[in-house]
Formats: structure tokens, sequence, C-alpha cells
């Protein structure tokens, strides 16, 4: 019985010690932040991008940094090898010339050997307006109290 038990805290051990070495920190992307949620076509967004590295020694990769828009369409704007020193963070502030499309993510990639560690994203919009219509033309309307949006949607509106 002695022995199995000793077989059992060996095993046991061992296995702590495997799962220790593999969960030891890694370069982790602390912030993905566009400077605005709401920008106007022409001016420059800026965004904010900070990786740390917990590791007791240092550690480097390349940063990739990307706009996603359409759901699919890839505008990569920056491409960076580098490292960072242990117990630190390094920050990079990426400007882009505003164009105008709806609901874009930013995203960062840390990559090694072509893999990814990681990546996080964040979103943000750009618009000519922030109204679905011209102003102008909700100025010009004459009805006091205009209809109820019908949309095939919605259920039908009383009245």
């Amino acid at each position: 019985m002695g022995i199995r038990l000793q077989s059992q805290v060996v095993a046991l051990t061992l296995t702590l010690l495997s799962v220790c070495a593999v969960a030891q920190g890694e370069l982790t992307i602390q912030r993905v932040f566009p400077q605005r949620i709401y920008c106007t076509p022409g001016e420059t967004q800026q965004f904010e991008i900070a990786v740390a590295n917990p590791d007791a020694t240092a550690a480097s990769a390349q940063l990739v940094v990307s706009l996603v828009r359409d759901l699919d369409t890839t505008l990569p704007l920056l491409t960076e090898p580098f490292s960072v020193e242990p117990g630190q963070t390094k920050t990079w502030t990426v400007p882009w010339k505003a164009e105008p499309w709806l609901g874009i993510e930013v995203r960062a990639a840390l990559l090694r050997d072509g893999q990814a560690l990681t990546t996080k994203s964040d979103y943000f919009t750009c618009a000519r307006t922030i109204h679905a219509r011209p102003r102008d033309e909700l100025l010009r309307r004459t009805e006091a109290f205009p209809q109820p949006v019908r949309h095939a949607f919605c259920r039908p509106a009383l009245g």
C-alpha cells in the first residue's frame, strides 16, 4: 500500500510541474484602444496598442495591427517585430486617415514563427453623419405627428 501511494504522489507531482511549466506567462495584449468610437472621414484616428511581458525573461514577437471592415476586408496598418523586457509593457500609437466605413474592427495580433500567440480587438465607426437622414430633411418635414415606421421585422403598428 505504501509503494502504491508513493507512486501516486510522484505522478501527481510530475503532473503539477508540467502544468506549471506550460502555464508560465507569455506576451499578452493588454489594450487595443481606438482614440474615438466615432470619427468622420478625413480625420486622423489613432489606435493605442499595449503589449505586456509578465515573464522573468525578455520575449519577442511580431505585432500586426489591421482594420477589418465589411466582415472580411482587411487593411494592414502596422507589422513590426519587437521585444519586451521582463515585467515591462510596450505601447504603440498607430495613426490612420479615416475613411467612411461603418462597423470597423481594429485588430492586433502577436505572431511568433508565423503562429498567432494572441489577438485582441475593439470596434469603432466612421461616417459622414451620425443621423440616418440628413438634418435638413428632418427639419423640412411638415407632419406634426409622423406616421409610425413599419418594418418587415416588427409587429404592425397599432392604429
